[in-house]
């Protein structure tokens, strides 16, 4: 079943198989303070790779797939049995990259229904943090997933729409005959609405001079 982990994460069926020369894994623990990285994220698609967020330092890299590098650390493979992405290191170690925890959310079931995330559900403090990767601003959608997007089910599309809710922002994708229109548009906090542009006057009627 499809899901997101870390948005809400389908399971997939993959082993990860090293030859008796490769490095020995090391668990994210291992990785020194300065060359530490954090999985952010993980996107399965219906159809297609798994996709990754990796952060580090407050920064955030964009969604990339298996075998792509960002500060110098390549996504080799997600493991879904243990919730941890292999992660090469600049060193050329290999590293187990565990999610984190507040941020995993497990669909099991495909009976579970599936709704938006309400925004007083929401951790606005976590929202406002420097712990949020997308505190100054969001990800943007992959390609890939902006074509596909209207082949997908509401099982596919909300728990993606829920992730980014949850670092406060609301996801919005319309395919049109004259195009597709991504919107990625802060959330309001209920407790801190941000305040409206106040809708400008009616205009004064103004009388036409006729011959």
């Amino acid at each position: 079943m499809r899901r997101l982990i870390g948005l809400t994460l389908a399971y997939l069926v993959s082993t990860l198989v090293f030859g008796s020369s490769a490095p020995q894994l090391q668990k994210s623990a291992a990785l020194s303070p300065e060359a530490s990285i954090e999985i952010a994220g993980v996107y399965q698609r219906p159809v297609g790779s798994v996709l990754v967020l990796l952060a580090r330092d407050g920064e955030v890299s964009g969604w990339i797939p298996e075998g792509a590098t960002w500060r110098g650390h390549t996504y080799l493979r997600f493991d879904p049995s243990a919730s941890e992405t292999i992660i090469r290191a600049p060193n050329g170690e290999l590293n187990r990259i565990s999610l984190r925890s507040t941020k995993v959310t497990k669909t099991n079931t495909s009976e579970e229904k599936i709704e938006l995330l309400p925004p007083e559900n929401i951790d606005w403090a976590w929202v406002s943090s420097e712990k949020n990767p997308m505190r100054k601003r969001a990800v943007d959608l992959p390609f890939e997933v902006v074509m596909e997007w209207d082949t997908y089910t509401d099982a596919d599309k909300i728990p993606l729409i829920n992730y980014y809710r949850s670092h406060g922002w609301s996801l919005t994708v319309t395919h049109q005959s004259i195009g597709i229109r991504v919107r990625l548009e802060p959330l309001d906090n209920p407790a801190n609405p941000r305040p409206r542009v106040r809708s400008p006057e009616s205009l004064p009627s103004v009388p036409i001079n006729k011959k």
